[in-house]
């Protein structure tokens, strides 16, 4: 079972635990699990399949826990499907010579580093990245 205030989810949403220390056996980080029952406005339980037995977790556990609510396939975490969604765009855009083309490539930088970011602050057990300035050419 997870405990999570006023957590929201329903059966079948998917999600990626995440902590600063260790999370409970059982959980593992860059793991996507199902939700398969909400038992309480503030309590819910895992799987790794969809509609799949619940995960009994057990062991030690250190940190602050918390979990990226994911895209159900294939499990990208929802803070990326804009990047994403404007990385596909480009081409297109620049094929056809749309004014917005120099706007939006920007703006596909701006969201490389911040997913660089993300990763690299959930990510402690590696060393501190280097991240490029990214120049404007219009």
């Amino acid at each position: 079972m997870v405990t999570a205030t006023a957590h929201g989810l329903l059966a079948n949403d998917t999600v990626m635990p995440e902590t600063d220390g260790a999370l409970p056996t059982g959980l593992a980080i860059d793991t996507v699990y199902y939700v398969v029952e909400t038992v309480a406005a503030n309590t819910f339980s895992l799987a790794l399949t969809k509609g799949g037995t619940a995960i009994t977790t057990s062991g030690s556990q250190s940190g602050i826990h918390y979990f990226v609510e994911t895209s159900k396939v294939p499990g990208i975490p929802v803070i990326h499907h804009s990047y994403l969604a404007r990385y596909a765009a480009l081409p297109y855009l620049i094929e056809k010579e749309v004014a917005s083309k120099n706007d939006v490539a920007t703006q596909i930088g701006m969201d490389e580093l911040a997913i660089q970011e993300y990763f690299s602050n959930r990510d402690k057990d590696t060393k501190k990245r280097f991240i490029p300035l990214i120049e404007n050419n219009k």
